[in-house]
């Protein structure tokens, strides 16, 4: 379920990777009931700018998911983004609806009348979990405010994963985990407005930050007020998953010098020394957290060498340092893959956390693959 400015064209992009291109659906926007399910039965994957109502129309079983923001920066994207379409690409498609968005205020758009033209700019995120909406001429839905929130909050409890934009590496992580399919993001963004009338000057303008007076803000205020009651829930469900345990996987680089590599471990020879297993590169939110590895030290090489081994957490392509702990040789010696744990914290949201491991290249190691990354 596409929600307009939420990543979701980079969304689009990194899943339909795992698809063939006859197994995804053509049509991204209006009602799929219309075309059947014999025909949308060929397909695996949907990814629709529309409501969950319209979601249904695909033949069972689905599993649905989606990307949240935060809903005044959603907004402001969504009405950023409409304005830098530039007055030929209007005039040329016809697209009436942002040539009068183009017309108006920020202020002026969130007032009633143009909001009964406009409903996307009405609390859209709840919209699209609850089902179809009409706004009326007053500025309020057609359908209860209470009855929408209410079918919001049961509808998002039944998507099968999700993700927050603010947190792509980990949304990702998680999505591929839930859905059991490849992590295949790369980091890339797509259709970022920001950046749009520099790769795309024919399609788009640049534009300035809109006037948030105290007038504006308080149509932002009620324009939102449904949608951040979602996304307080859509993001505590987001912490949850991450306190069950995010496994980020393929955290060990190909060019690692290893005596060999399997599909559930790695074995590190005598030979090896420095750090020997690092990653995963993802942003995590503020907090604290324990890392977990599993691994085993050759019993002989043990007991009758010195040897060092250690592990740090990083951030910021190695430029801080968040914790960092010695090894008890007690802690591998004499056992089948113990886990062995650092806990850190992180005060703000963070880029580019990695977990390393060190060997002073005596003692051998055999390491499982994969890093748990847990929030306590």
């Amino acid at each position: 379920m596409h929600i307009e400015k939420t990543a979701g064209s980079t969304v689009h992009h990194v899943l339909s990777q795992n698809f063939r291109e006859e197994e995804i659906c053509p049509y991204r926007f209006g009602n799929l009931g219309y075309l059947g399910g014999d025909y949308l039965g060929r397909f695996r994957f949907f990814a629709l700018h529309a409501h969950l109502r319209v979601l249904r129309a695909i033949p069972q079983p689905t599993k649905f998911l989606t990307f949240v923001r935060e809903p005044v920066a959603r907004l402001l994207s969504h009405y950023n983004f409409w304005r830098s379409v530039s007055d030929q690409i209007v005039d040329a498609e016809g697209l009436d609806h942002i040539r009068f968005l183009k017309q108006l205020t920020l202020k002026e758009l969130l007032a009633p009348s143009p909001l009964a033209v406009m409903p996307e700019f009405w609390n859209l995120t709840a919209q699209r979990f609850a089902g179809d909406l009409i706004i009326a001429p007053s500025g309020r839905a057609w359908r209860g405010e209470g009855e929408l929130l209410d079918a919001a909050l049961a509808n998002l409890a039944n998507f099968a994963t999700l993700g927050l934009t603010e947190f792509p590496e980990l949304s990702f992580q998680s999505v591929a985990d839930d859905l059991a399919i490849p992590n295949r993001y790369q980091g890339a963004r797509i259709n970022v407005t920001a950046d749009n009338s520099r790769h795309n000057p024919q399609r788009y303008d640049p534009v300035g930050p809109s006037d948030l007076d105290a007038e504006t803000l308080e149509c932002i205020d009620r324009a939102t007020r449904l949608d951040r009651v979602i996304y307080d829930a859509a993001t505590q469900r987001f912490r949850d998953r991450l306190r069950q345990g995010v496994i980020l996987t393929g955290s060990v680089p190909p060019h690692l010098r290893t005596e060999r590599l399997e599909d559930c471990e790695i074995v590190i020879g005598d030979h090896a020394h420095g750090a020997v297993l690092f990653g995963p590169y993802c942003r995590l939110p503020a907090g604290r957290y324990r890392a977990t590895l599993w691994m085993q030290a050759t019993v002989p090489v043990v007991r009758h060498k010195p040897w060092s081994v250690s592990i740090d957490v990083w951030s910021g392509s190695s430029q801080r340092l968040h914790a960092e702990r010695q090894l008890d040789r007690l802690e591998l010696a004499d056992r089948w893959f113990e886990p062995v744990e650092i806990q850190f914290d992180l005060p703000a949201p963070t880029d580019n956390v990695e977990i390393r491991l060190h060997t002073s290249g005596v003692a051998a190691l055999a390491v499982k693959r994969g890093i748990a990354i847990r929030m306590l």
